[in-house]
């Protein structure tokens, strides 16, 4: 998706979002909140560009079109990025995550990750916006 001058991964997903459910209502489709099992896809997956989605949804107006999203938990991504590399309380690195974590804070609760999927001549297609959704 094409990034403003100044925004912020939080600020893509909501645009995602915000652009998503406009042309659903555009096309015609139903859009149902809730993200579907591409590990389980029985059919061919392809992943676009958030922008190439909504042409996507503009052009094949889908009848169904699943949006799912997760909020920022900052607590949660601290977390997480400590536990990938591997950092204990006392280590230096581990402190200036949590700093980091101070600054994240005003996110908290905003939308963190978006996915649009939609399944279409036998094809799922999808998008997503701030990182595939756990």
């Amino acid at each position: 998706m094409t990034h403003a001058k100044g925004s912020t991964l939080t600020n893509d997903v909501q645009v995602l979002l915000d652009r998503t459910r406009s042309a659903a209502k555009k096309a015609g489709s139903h859009v149902v909140p809730a993200p579907l099992d591409i590990l389980k896809a029985a059919c061919p997956v392809v992943v676009m560009e958030a922008d190439e989605m909504l042409r996507f949804v503009a052009a094949m107006r889908p009848s169904i079109i699943y949006v799912s999203a997760t909020d920022m938990d900052v607590d949660d991504e601290l977390a997480t990025a400590a536990k990938t590399l591997g950092l204990e309380p006392g280590d230096r690195a581990f402190v200036d995550i949590s700093r980091a974590g101070r600054r994240l804070a005003r996110h908290q609760g905003a939308p963190a990750r978006a996915s649009i999927e939609s399944v279409a001549d036998g094809v799922l297609h999808l998008a997503y916006a701030g990182g595939p959704l756990d």
